[in-house]
């Protein structure tokens, strides 16, 4: 799949948002927006997943620690293993996008 064919969208607006990081497997695109470019109260969502066809699956759940509480960059997808602005390493269900793990790292 192309990258740019993928949909970049919030609450049905199409929006231009950079990505930060993207990772892809055998049956899902992970990327992490700039969450710089998100509304506010939507910037602790920014760690998405598509599958290959480019159709969104889910929004990565907030972990509740940190202001502003977003996603940085994947460390590695199998598992999903990401870091977050306030200083944790968060371990991402790769089906679901809800939090499994949350560790301070820095």
């Amino acid at each position: 799949m192309k990258l740019d064919a993928l949909p970049r969208h919030l609450n049905n607006q199409y929006l231009e948002i950079p990505m930060l990081d993207m990772w892809q497997d055998k049956d899902r695109i992970y990327i992490v927006y700039d969450y710089m470019y998100f509304p506010e109260a939507d910037a602790k969502r920014n760690l998405l997943a598509y599958s290959n066809d480019g159709k969104e699956l889910w929004r990565a759940e907030d972990i509740g620690v940190g202001s502003p509480e977003c996603y940085t960059n994947i460390i590695q997808i199998e598992p999903l293993v990401v870091n977050n602005f306030a200083g944790y390493t968060c371990r991402i269900d790769e089906v679901s996008g809800k939090v499994l793990t949350i560790e301070f790292t820095k």
